[in-house]
């Protein structure tokens, strides 16, 4: 008995000291799209613009926190996605296409003659918390705002937030609570433009 116990003080202290180890080294992390079935009562059209990128530190996704909850290693988005911004919006335009919204290309043409969609990224970040437990907290904050061509203009803040406990924290867990925390903006959006576009869309 005594020596299985200490087979499992000996376990936890090398998962401690892995854990610690990885906290000192940058991570990428290479997100994948979460699309819902999300469906419109009616065929749409809409014109998605790139999304913008308004966080306050927009250089870093997350960051890495020793036993101490202090600050270390930077967590990025891996550099195929083209960054933040274009990562969300090719996730928009698979979650719009998907519940039934076809996207037109955005041109200034296009923009004249069908509703035009911005995104705006307010937020985007993941890190843990070191306390009794250990968690990981994903937050996504997006803005979208649609322009009609006859000049009306609505806006919307979507939040999609996971939290996360377990006994060590890996990059793995950052991907599935960015990636789950994006669904549920992904989400919202689409059933709330769904329901903007066919009410103020001109039949």
């Amino acid at each position: 008995m005594r020596s299985g116990r200490y087979f499992i003080l000996f376990l936890g202290l090398a998962a401690v000291w892995v854990c610690q180890g990885c906290v000192l080294i940058p991570s990428r992390l290479d997100l994948v799209h979460r699309t819902s079935a999300v469906r419109c009562p009616r065929p749409l059209r809409v014109v998605l613009q790139k999304a913008l990128d308004q966080r306050p530190q927009n250089n870093r996704i997350g960051v890495k926190k020793n036993g101490y909850g202090m600050d270390m290693a930077n967590i990025y988005i891996d550099d195929s996605s083209g960054g933040v911004a274009n990562w969300l919006t090719v996730g928009l335009r698979k979650q719009f296409t998907k519940s039934g919204i076809e996207v037109l290309p955005a041109t200034e043409g296009m923009a004249r003659d069908f509703p035009s969609v911005t995104a705006v990224v307010k937020e985007f970040f993941v890190e843990p918390t070191v306390g009794f437990t250990i968690g990981v907290h994903s937050l996504v904050l997006v803005e979208l705002m649609a322009e009609f061509p006859d000049g009306r203009r609505f806006a919307r803040l979507f939040k999609g937030y996971v939290k996360d406990n377990g006994m060590v924290v890996t990059d793995s867990d950052y991907v599935e609570g960015l990636e789950s925390a994006a669904a549920d903006v992904f989400r919202k959006g689409a059933q709330t433009l769904c329901t903007l576009l066919s009410r103020e869309t001109v039949r």
